[in-house]
């Protein structure tokens, strides 16, 4: 089941209340909308990690898809994950405006019910410490390594989205995703191959244990976490969970985090559904 909700047309926002007892984890996009993730004060443009939980679909379209984008103000693509529009299991890979690879991963992407995870993680190249190196994951299978010519400062202020190649100024908008969206995490730092596997292994967890060493290492640099459950409330600027997820664990590590996702779409709706990871 899914409910269909007006969540956010161009330029302008609205929320919407319902009294209803199901649960929604995830939004469903149909070629009409994205997520918008705002880096945040604390944002590392060398060394970040982004994550979200997705699925696809097999409705017939003509042109590629985007998985995840970040385009500059003239709309040359950054770093861009798009799938090709007849093999599904195929994905085209764009860094520093130029076509970098097709990769053929070994899941199809057009069953919505079935999600996998994405991410896309930034570290300072190991050839030249002015550039970052791009690795990109699906599920637990490192699909891309790359050092670019890519400098962390053309990253700055570059919003993450979600199902859309758009800018941050939405003055290039195209390919927009068809599927589910369930989960993204945003870390500012790159997270270790391990704990990326362990994300795929156990979704619903962000650290292998809660001691002080685990927070000093990588779960104190949560910038983000942003979840489509609801029973109640539907949004178009989704919470960021990651300070109540920390301070849930670490009670004498209190947190502030600034980063925001918000969900656009042309004019029509935005669908809030029950099918999740």
């Amino acid at each position: 089941m899914k409910k269909i909700f007006p969540i956010l047309i161009i330029f302008f926002s609205c929320t919407d209340l319902l009294i209803n007892d199901t649960e929604y984890h995830s939004i469903e996009l149909n070629g009409n909308g994205w997520v918008q993730i705002e880096q945040g004060t604390d944002f590392n443009e060398n060394n970040f990690t982004l994550q979200s939980w997705f699925s696809g679909s097999d409705n017939p379209i003509s042109g590629t898809q985007t998985i995840l984008s970040m385009l500059n103000s003239s709309g040359e693509i950054l770093i861009g994950i798009f799938k090709d529009p007849i093999y599904t299991n195929r994905l085209y890979v764009w860094i520093d405006n130029e076509y970098v690879n097709t990769i053929e991963i070994s899941d199809e992407l057009h069953d919505i019910n079935s999600f996998n995870l994405i991410t896309v993680k930034s570290d300072i190249s190991s050839i030249n410490s002015s550039f970052i190196s791009i690795e990109i994951f699906i599920n637990k299978t490192k699909i891309l390594s790359q050092n670019t010519n890519l400098s962390g400062e053309e990253l700055e202020n570059i919003d993450f989205i979600i199902g859309g190649k758009v800018n941050t100024e939405h003055t290039y908008r195209d390919s927009f995703w068809y599927g589910c969206i369930d989960e993204i995490r945003l870390w500012n730092i790159a997270l270790p191959d391990s704990i990326i596997e362990y994300h795929h292994n156990y979704p619903s967890k962000l650290s292998l244990e809660s001691d002080n060493e685990t927070y000093d290492g990588f779960l104190g640099h949560l910038s983000g976490l942003w979840r489509f459950y609801t029973t109640e409330e539907t949004y178009s600027t989704v919470p960021n969970e990651a300070c109540y997820s920390i301070e849930r664990i670490y009670n004498d590590n209190p947190c502030s985090v600034d980063s925001d996702a918000t969900i656009y779409t042309f004019g029509s709706n935005v669908e809030f559904s029950e099918k999740h990871r």
